[in-house]
């Protein structure tokens, strides 16, 4: 919770979304890093609704008025297949286990038939890296994370490419987030993953 930064020595990671309606801010005690929110802005909505520009001047508000600003999370798009393809759709929108999809932020029309899943977290990953580019160009004072986004293995290599293929060396970055990690029930598989990217020479936030 954000007023636990004033109360505790402790790092803290706040998501955005629990900052977005505030009108004041506590003064952290410690270092803190702030999530986008983006598993819940997909979930929910299928996209992002606000611009880069705008989520740079939101980082940029809460870094100056909280103080110890570590890191801030993308506005990245993680690759999970059921927040790609939709869960639930026959729940309201809102309800806490509908997932909305993409099909409208990749393209698809209603009688579209769904894209491969590769084809899909591609278009993911494309958008995570672009958006990590967008907002060290427009906010180089912004300590942004990057993101290597995928689902499998390869995938996470694919990721990789594309920073590299955008001139970013990620060995040298402080920090490197991996996404659409937390929800996953076979831990191996996460291993496999988190081992992969560290044999790499990243420094690895999960």
């Amino acid at each position: 919770m954000p007023s636990w930064l004033a109360k505790l020595d402790v790092s803290l990671c706040i998501n955005r979304n629990r900052l977005v309606m505030r009108k004041t801010f506590p003064r952290a005690r410690a270092p803190w890093a702030l999530d986008s929110g983006a598993f819940t802005e997909l979930k929910e909505h299928g996209w992002w609704r606000i611009t880069a520009t705008e989520y740079a001047a939101e980082v940029r508000k809460y870094r100056d008025a909280i103080g110890q600003l570590v890191w801030a999370g993308p506005q990245d798009w993680m690759c999970e297949p059921w927040v790609i393809r939709g869960k639930n759709q026959h729940l309201p929108p809102g309800h806490r286990d509908r997932f909305e999809g993409t099909r409208l932020a990749r393209g698809l029309e209603p009688d579209d038939p769904e894209q491969d899943l590769i084809e899909a977290v591609r278009f993911h990953q494309e958008q995570t890296v672009s958006n990590f580019l967008e907002l060290r160009r427009i906010a180089p004072d912004l300590p942004i994370m990057p993101v290597v986004q995928g689902w499998t293995v390869a995938g996470y290599d694919h990721c990789l490419r594309l920073y590299r293929q955008a001139g970013v060396d990620l060995v040298t970055e402080p920090i490197v987030g991996v996404g659409s990690v937390c929800r996953r029930q076979a831990t191996s598989e996460v291993g496999a993953i988190m081992t992969t990217l560290a044999d790499r020479g990243l420094k690895l936030h999960g």
